[in-house]
């Protein structure tokens, strides 16, 4: 499985707070399961850095996309927006309602850093949230320091700006904040310093969409000013409203829309980073790994490839013969156990249980201390 793996630099690791941080973000992702949101799989320690393993994510995040769309002239159509906003309302209402399952207790996650950076676009269209990682649980609220303000200037909720207490609604403002700016093609809180974003903010002076393009509908755009209303009374109680109110209008507006719309559309985008991820991964899987082994007498034997492991000559390659060759990189590395003990020997020619592959190059892995 090709995963990422997300740590503080060496030069962060003696602070407390990043440190702080960083933990939250595995704790309370690990809660998180849901196809919308960057899967953690482990976290820990090593050599005195804090690393976190999560699910690797073949696409880009929205603000690249939308800088890269900015460079080619492209938009994003009223549908695609629609499409990916109600994704990422869909996975932050699955945060807002989560349970902590060894209490049954609301964790009370609000994500409180909602903006393009943090949402993934993965090249098949799918929308995942990522970092959580100054998302606080209801008893961490209590402990973050009077004053201090959390998140990016210009997606901040009005109360979050005033240092008020925030909650799920909040990350629905910094969601509607993304949804105007992306049917707008503008900013929409922009300054040329973070007094006068604050102050933009504490205004909420929002723009029509449909006076900056009529052919925005007006179901829509009362859709965005209300999760963009300055009170947070009148503005969407749940991210489960929000929703469900984007997928009412996406089905009457473009019934037949498809993801894979989407999909094509990013990869066209992004057609050439495509076959040098592709070519990467080609690479990366054949990285030997050495594990540890449940019996003493038992090693393992990992065939490998007789590629090229050296990037450059994968350059040739077109895009359906990288695939054929990962395919046959993922049938060419198995696992099987030894007849006998083995130690520093020559395995060149050693033959296997199931008496296949013989006088292949392979690797041995020994069993570790």
């Amino acid at each position: 499985k090709c995963v990422a793996v997300k740590r503080i630099l060496s030069q962060f690791s003696y602070s407390e707070d990043f440190i702080a941080m960083f933990k939250d973000d595995a704790k309370i992702a690990i809660n998180l399961s849901h196809s919308n949101v960057v899967s953690i799989y482990d976290f820990g320690t090593e050599k005195g850095q804090f690393f976190i393993v999560m699910e690797f994510v073949e696409g880009r995040n929205l603000r690249q996309i939308l800088n890269r769309m900015k460079r080619v002239d492209k938009y994003f159509s009223v549908a695609q927006v629609v499409h990916i906003i109600k994704q990422v309302a869909a996975c932050l209402d699955h945060a807002h309602r989560c349970i902590d399952p060894t209490t049954g207790q609301p964790l009370n996650i609000i994500h409180r850093d909602m903006s393009p950076q943090n949402v993934m676009l993965g090249f098949e269209g799918d929308a995942k949230i990522v970092d959580f990682g100054i998302a606080k649980a209801a008893h961490q609220i209590e402990a973050t320091r009077a004053g201090t303000l959390k998140g990016k200037f210009g997606y901040m909720s009005p109360e979050q700006v005033e240092g008020q207490t925030v909650d799920s609604r909040t990350d629905i403002f910094a969601l509607g904040i993304m949804t105007w700016e992306m049917l707008a093609n503008q900013r929409l809180f922009l300054a040329n310093s973070e007094i006068k974003n604050i102050r933009k903010i504490r205004e909420c002076d929002v723009p029509s969409l449909r006076k900056i393009n009529p052919n925005i509908p007006a179901e829509l755009d009362q859709i965005v000013k209300k999760a963009l209303e300055k009170d947070k009374v009148e503005r969407y109680q749940t991210a489960g409203d929000l929703h469900r109110d984007m997928q009412g209008f996406l089905s009457r507006f473009d019934p037949d829309f498809s993801g894979q719309d989407l999909s094509h559309f990013v990869k066209s985008l992004f057609s050439e980073e495509i076959i040098q991820i592709r070519k990467k991964q080609i690479v990366y899987a054949q990285v030997t790994v050495q594990q540890p082994q449940a019996q003493e007498s038992t090693q393992i034997l990992q065939t490998k490839s007789t590629v090229a492991r050296d990037e450059m000559s994968l350059d040739h390659l077109s895009f359906e013969e990288l695939s054929q060759l990962s395919k046959a990189e993922q049938t060419n590395s198995f696992e099987v156990p030894l007849k006998k003990a083995a130690g520093d020997v020559d395995f060149s020619t050693a033959e296997f249980d199931d008496g296949k592959t013989r006088a292949q190059r392979i690797h041995v892995a020994k069993r570790s201390a």
